[in-house]
């Protein structure tokens, strides 16, 4: 999960609202243009469990924040 993706447009609106809900609850939300995938990868590692993030979440997620 270092690469953008290819995402159908429902998968990044999923992956949006994940980004929102889960991440948004404990702090502001970070611009997906911010980092580059590869640091995505990273963050997401360190951040998903505490967000509780199921894998396909994740994945949706990350989807979103690197085709931004």
């Amino acid at each position: 999960m270092n690469k953008r993706q290819t995402a159908s447009l429902a998968e990044l609106q999923q992956g949006k609202e994940i980004f929102s809900a889960k991440c948004g609850r404990c702090h502001k939300l970070p611009k997906p243009e911010k980092h580059q995938p590869e640091e995505w990868t990273k963050i997401l590692e360190k951040m998903a469990p505490k967000a509780k993030l199921t894998a396909d979440q994740k994945a949706l997620v990350f989807k979103y924040i690197s085709n931004y």
